[in-house]
């Protein structure tokens, strides 16, 4: 997971990310607790969240959650 800074506020973004292999078990005990939340991941030992590249564009945080705020995002 990352993190970046948003007006005057550190925010979590749980995408993109990378996991190591190591943490399937941590992963798959969650989802079979039903612990779906990966921001709820940083509960875990060894979880981190690391900063973001400063580089990276804002279109990397485009929130898209359905058909329609996809097509709009490709339309623009």
């Amino acid at each position: 997971m990352t993190t970046r800074s948003a007006d005057t506020r550190e925010l979590v973004e749980p995408f993109p990310s990378v996991y190591r292999r190591q943490a399937i078990d941590i992963i798959r005990g969650r989802l079979d607790r039903g612990q779906k939340s990966v921001h709820s991941l940083l509960e875990e030992d060894g979880v981190y969240a690391v900063p973001a590249p400063k580089e990276w564009p804002d279109s990397t945080w485009t929130n898209l959650n359905s058909p329609a705020d996809l097509a709009g995002f490709l339309n623009k």
